[in-house]
């Protein structure tokens, strides 16, 4: 039998030109796409956000929902930057599913448990969730949100409506925001609210029966047996014996870095300046000061200190309210950190073109906190999740000392509903940190519960992971290592956050 080689060019996405790129990817779709910079010439702006999923998909492709075509889909924001976003609908009742199951049913020590939990989970969600994840259009999965928020309190809090459905109560036009039926989203509700209703009941059941002790699946610890024999199969299985080369190329995360655009972060033109308010005198300064006294970040910070947003001092921040009493406080936030790589043992999942890859405790005037309140005073579906620090820094339209910013809310309204992916993703970060916590907690029990040195405990946990997961030691080592130095990553950003570590 004759030894057959497959051979592998890996191309050179750092090096190719666009025009090159666009002939690789025949018929894909990225900034560098001719079908992009027609758009771009079209709509006459260079800014552009085109995030993973329109990348990802092919020209033709059009929205399920509203039936328009990438071109008919795009348009310019309220800061000329040109949207190119498909998002990935799903059924956020089968999220709620998931964390119902799990909270009755939460993991354990014991690897057996976890695969019959899985198992029941899986199969339940199956029959819970009302449709497929489906790409739609940036508009409908915006005209969907605004729909559920129209129901208000009618509606159960993590229902979504299908892409079918969506396209019932749309009013679209190109390259605009939809509008949508009001009386035919009731309409479409109220068909479905015994449904909803049916499968909420269906899972608390389930998750119940398995806290009961039923609903076991038999496992003798042998994988499926694989039964291939045709081309295709055998093709993939050669390939697959040595993919070093794919692996050490990262020639997927390069192209996606060659292709997503994120110019919406904020506007290019500077805040402008006005006459400033009165600032207090060195008597009043030192009122303040006193009555700050309690605050858990005003006393750490000299007068020297700058707002991470607006760039106002210590003084200049201090403004006379309605009442005639001096205020000044200084908040702390998370300035999330956006990349588009994906570190090595992460279980984040990249959401739109949103990837958090780490945070920095920001510290803001009241004036730059109050600019998300007031946000979400006016629309009540947003949250502080909504917007980057950036984003809030791109809304104020005038600054001055001693006085309340002037704030674009359109444009910062606009840029929350721009963000769909991104409460995701600090959720996703969120998950990640608790994750890091529960091994750093672990280890200081098994320190504690053996008497043990840091080194020691570590060395426990590591071989308690390689036994449940099947995983080599080298293999739990890495993976231990990782979460534990995270670890300590976000146990000094927490004790910065609370007013109790060194500012960074």
């Amino acid at each position: 039998m004759t030894n057959q080689t497959i051979s592998l060019t890996i191309p050179d996405i750092d090096s190719m030109s666009d025009d090159q790129l666009a002939d690789f990817l025949h018929m894909r779709d990225g900034r560098w796409s001719r079908q992009t910079k027609d758009l771009l010439a079209k709509f006459g702006t260079s800014k552009l956000n085109l995030n993973r999923a329109w990348a990802g998909l092919w020209q033709s492709w059009t929205c399920p929902c509203c039936r328009r075509s990438k071109p008919q889909l795009a348009r310019v924001n309220s800061a000329g930057v040109l949207l190119c976003q498909i998002e990935v609908h799903h059924d956020h009742l089968g999220d709620w599913a998931e964390r119902k199951f799990s909270e009755v049913n939460p993991r354990t020590d014991d690897k057996q448990t976890n695969i019959q939990i899985d198992w029941c989970k899986h199969s339940t969600l199956e029959l819970v969730v009302r449709f497929d994840a489906t790409p739609i259009c940036l508009d409908c999965n915006l005209v969907e949100g605004r729909a559920k928020a129209y129901l208000g309190k009618a509606v159960f809090p993590d229902f979504s409506f299908s892409p079918s459905e969506i396209a019932q109560f749309i009013v679209a036009e190109d390259n605009q925001v939809h509008n949508f039926d009001r009386g035919k989203v009731e309409e479409i509700w109220n068909s479905l609210n015994d449904d909803v209703d049916d499968r909420i009941d269906f899972t608390i059941r389930m998750a119940k029966r398995f806290a009961n002790g039923k609903n076991r699946r038999q496992f003798d610890g042998r994988p499926a047996p694989e039964f291939w024999i045709d081309s295709a199969a055998l093709f993939w299985r050669m390939l697959g014996k040595d993919s070093s080369v794919l692996s050490g190329s990262r020639v997927a995360e390069k192209l996606v870095a060659r292709s997503t655009a994120r110019d919406a972060v904020g506007r290019s033109a500077t805040p402008k300046t006005r006459p400033p308010g009165k600032p207090p005198t060195d008597a009043e300064f030192d009122v303040i000061n006193l009555q700050n006294a309690d605050q858990k970040h005003w006393a750490r910070f000299s007068e020297e200190w700058k707002c991470d947003c607006c760039g106002r001092s210590k003084r200049s921040i201090c403004r006379r309210a309605n009442s005639g009493k001096w205020t000044a406080r200084i908040h702390v936030i998370r300035d999330w950190k956006l990349d588009e790589m994906t570190p090595d043992y992460s279980e984040e999942k990249v959401i739109g073109n949103f990837y958090i890859d780490d945070h920095m405790p920001a510290f803001i005037c009241q004036d730059c906190r109050n600019v998300v309140s007031e946000m979400q005073r006016r629309d009540d579906a947003l949250n502080e999740y909504s917007v980057t620090l950036g984003d809030i820094q791109g809304a104020i339209s005038t600054i001055a000392a001693n006085e309340m910013h002037e704030v674009d809310f359109d444009y910062l309204i606009d840029r929350a509903y721009e963000n769909q992916g991104l409460q995701e993703a600090i959720a996703s970060y969120q998950d990640l940190e608790g994750s890091a916590r529960y091994y750093l907690e672990r280890t200081h029990f098994i320190m504690k519960r053996h008497r043990c040195s840091f080194e020691d405990a570590r060395g426990h946990l590591i071989h308690d992971h390689a036994k449940l997961l099947d995983k080599t030691i080298a293999d739990a080592t890495d993976h231990i290592d990782w979460y534990l130095a995270r670890a300590r990553k976000f146990e000094s950003l927490r004790e910065v956050e609370l007013g109790r570590g060194p500012i960074v």
